[in-house]
């Protein structure tokens, strides 16, 4: 498996390390950090275990479309089939990755 970077915006980067050095003391820390990276969208592989690569997919087309208003034409339909499909093999293949991971961490 590789080394992936994540890059999140600026302003949750900020937030996040605001947050990291102004909270306030707690009985379960781990917990904390958990939550804070969690809400920029940073989860350990473990956690794509359980989910459906075609979900995942059509999340993303969701949200590459999210702001789009106007009509598409045919072409521009088979272009985001396309990315659909590739983005549905790409998390297919990271679930595989995240299970075997799961197992060998469970042997």
């Amino acid at each position: 498996m590789t080394n992936d970077e994540h890059y999140v915006p600026d302003a949750a980067y900020d937030a996040l390390i605001d947050a990291l050095m102004n909270s306030p003391a707690c009985n379960d820390r781990r917990t904390q950090m958990i939550e804070l990276l969690g809400g920029i969208g940073v989860w350990p592989m473990s956690c794509l275990a359980d989910r459906d690569a075609a979900e995942m997919a059509q999340a993303d087309l969701d949200a590459a479309m999210k702001h789009h208003t106007g009509t598409l034409s045919d072409d521009d339909l088979a272009v985001l089939e396309v990315f659909r499909a590739g983005q549905e093999t790409y998390h297919a293949a990271k679930i595989v990755i995240a299970q075997d991971m799961t197992k060998a961490a469970a042997a």
